[in-house]
């Protein structure tokens, strides 16, 4: 229940891997449900296909605040040419590394500790940087190829 109840959050974050698997999942199931739906019974169909417009538009705007944008640019998927441009965007730009910090509590801590956080921080970041130089170029290509796939299937479903 918490998965379904998942597809239709517009707040949180999706980072690339599920985005791309949520993109793969409502492209190909979409087109099945809404090609069946709508041979038997148009309304339906209808339905199937809003139902599924939600359901991405949600992924989308996970995916935007993953990368640290407002989730009104998803209206740019309504734009023609732009949004197969915005979504390889959206499957290329890495995700920014966040910290949940209750904001109804207040946290006090002392220079000793906030040097020693943002020492953390900085040798966290430099090892996220060298484990993406090296697996750089197998996930651009993954991502062109599935990019490429998706346009495809989009355009001939």
């Amino acid at each position: 229940m918490e998965k379904i109840k998942n597809l239709f959050d517009f707040e949180g974050k999706l980072n690339r891997e599920k985005y791309l698997i949520y993109m793969l999942s409502i492209s190909f199931g979409a087109g099945i449900l809404i090609t069946v739906f709508i041979t038997i019974a148009p309304v339906m169909g209808v339905l199937v296909t809003m139902l599924c417009v939600i359901v991405a538009l949600s992924a989308h705007i996970r995916r935007l605040h993953d990368i640290g944008k407002s989730g009104w640019l998803v209206l740019l998927f309504f734009v023609p040419l732009v949004n197969a441009i915005f979504i390889l965007y959206l499957f290329f730009k890495p995700g920014l590394a966040s910290i949940r910090i209750n904001e109804k509590k207040q946290v006090s801590i002392s220079p000793e500790e906030l040097k020693e956080q943002e020492q953390f921080f900085a040798e966290q970041r430099r090892l996220r940087l060298e484990r993406l130089e090296k697996e750089k170029w197998p996930n651009i290509i993954i991502t062109l190829i599935i990019g490429a796939i998706l346009i495809l299937a989009v355009l001939f479903i």
